[in-house]
């Protein structure tokens, strides 16, 4: 599982698809699920179209029977307009803004490959990042005005 976070990076799908069995889900913050090769395909290319410069870094990695988990640093530079997600985030334009996101990912292993990974990002932290709203003055940032003070 330590080659997962540097294969996606890289852009090296075939040793990507490596990693995982064929019938993997992928669940991601979003509450989306992603199954299949084609999923994963489809993930990593948006992902390097979304983030410039993308690259993970593992920091720690334990595992305990057919479990993994690895907490890891992305950092990327952002290269387009992200969407709306509905009742999560509004869309954020592209400033080219560089991040950095603590990740946790945790896999369920079958045969020596993932089968089933759940992925928690630090999104509040990128949406700080990429200027969605200021962690300095919440209320007006996320709110859009000020509360009168009685």
């Amino acid at each position: 599982m330590l080659k997962h976070a540097g294969s996606l990076a890289d852009r090296d799908l075939l040793n990507s698809v490596r990693l995982y069995t064929p019938n993997f889900v992928l669940h991601d913050w979003r509450g989306d699920d992603a199954s299949g090769m084609d999923g994963l395909v489809k993930g990593v290319a948006d992902e390097h179209a979304t983030f410039l410069d993308l690259s993970e870094s593992p920091e720690e990695i334990v595992a305990e029977s057919d479990l993994v988990v690895d907490r890891f640093i992305t950092k990327a530079r952002q290269a387009r307009d992200l969407d709306p997600i509905p009742h999560h985030s509004p869309g954020v334009p592209n400033r080219g803004k560089p991040l950095r996101m603590p990740e946790m990912e945790m896999f369920r292993v079958v045969d020596g490959k993932a089968a089933e990974p759940w992925l928690f990002p630090d999104i509040w932290g990128v949406h700080a990042q990429l200027g969605l709203y200021d962690p300095d003055h919440w209320t007006e940032s996320i709110c859009g005005s000020q509360q009168k003070s009685k």
